[in-house]
């Protein structure tokens, strides 16, 4: 085997064995972390809570 050959067989083996801990991922996990950059989602949430929030304050008092 030529030397740049057997240097991308290497190359290609080494970036195999990266990709794998990525590809452990399961779907809901993916789901978590796509839902932490939505801003739609984010706004939502931030919404929910400060509705939450009000009510708590207007029971209070």
């Amino acid at each position: 085997m030529r030397p740049v050959a057997l240097r991308a067989v290497a190359l290609a083996a080494a970036a195999a064995a990266l990709a794998l801990p990525a590809a452990a991922q399961n779907l809901g996990s993916l789901y978590d972390a796509a839902r932490g950059f939505d801003a739609t989602y984010q706004a939502a949430r931030a919404q929910a809570e400060a509705t939450t929030a009000r009510g708590a304050q207007a029971r209070a008092g």
